[in-house]
């Protein structure tokens, strides 16, 4: 019988900029507040004590939120109320890093990134997009203030990939205009499947084997640390809260291990 393991996002509050040399990895300007199982991530390029940096465009900020780079799925739900954000014009992003994995040096990282943006509205719809990046270094300054227009170089097979719709029926929207995005990453047989709302709108299958977790049974999946993205530009603020589920984690999430 075919196992397809699902595990809910769980994130923890860090008000600081992070470096590759701790427990966990993360880059830019941005602050974060609650618990792991419900955190509100905010980037705000409007306040005074923490102004941009002069002749940049966009603040970024990315943050790991497992204890390890052994979580292989997730389900989470964020929720974007635009009454607590500010948009002129450009970015305003909230999204969900998966397969985290340190480089070979310690100094540069790998992983998925699934970005999505309400003021983008193709077609009527929320827009979002989903890439794998690869030899990201905090160095290079693109989780932070910046004037690049992508945190790294996008490589196959998930990307580069333009903007596209949100599916119809893969989000809500509430009488306020508050939007949810349930991202749900499944996998079976090392292969993820990737979903908003009830949508499957990629599968990505890695040849690497560099970095597997195997469960009580022996079973083994690909592998990797979760984190919180987003991105505001310039004159923007992004307030994204991430909801999570703690009976359905699979993998180390945290310093324990929990199973189906």
């Amino acid at each position: 019988m075919k196992m397809v393991k699902n595990i809910l996002l769980g994130l923890v509050a860090t008000a600081t900029i992070l470096s590759f040399a701790g427990c966990k990895m993360g880059a830019g300007e941005g602050d974060t507040d609650g618990n792991k199982w419900d955190l509100t991530m905010t980037i705000d390029t409007t306040d005074p004590k923490k102004p941009m940096t002069a002749g940049t465009s966009y603040r970024r900020f990315w943050e790991q939120i497992s204890a390890s780079e052994n979580v292989a799925a997730i389900k989470t739900t964020i929720t974007i109320d635009p009454a607590k954000c500010t948009y002129t014009t450009g970015a305003l992003v909230a999204g969900l890093i998966f397969d985290l994995n340190k480089g070979a040096d310690d100094k540069t990282v790998d992983f998925n990134l699934i970005g999505i943006n309400p003021k983008v509205m193709t077609g009527g719809k929320p827009g979002y997009y989903i890439e794998r990046y690869e030899g990201v270094s905090s160095d290079k300054k693109k989780s932070g203030d910046t004037s690049d227009q992508a945190i790294g170089t996008a490589v196959a097979p998930l990307g580069p990939m333009s903007w596209a719709a949100c599916p119809a029926g893969s989000y809500s929207v509430d009488a306020n205009g508050v939007l949810s995005f349930v991202i749900t990453i499944k996998q079976e047989n090392k292969k993820y499947s990737i979903y908003i709302g009830n949508e499957k709108i990629r599968e990505y299958t890695s040849d690497r084997t560099t970095h597997i977790w195997k469960d009580k049974n022996g079973v083994e999946y690909l592998a990797g640390g979760i984190a919180c993205y987003g991105n505001a530009g310039a004159g923007n603020k992004i307030v994204a809260n991430y909801k999570s589920d703690k009976d359905s984690v699979i993998g180390k999430l945290e310093a324990e291990e929990i199973e189906e």
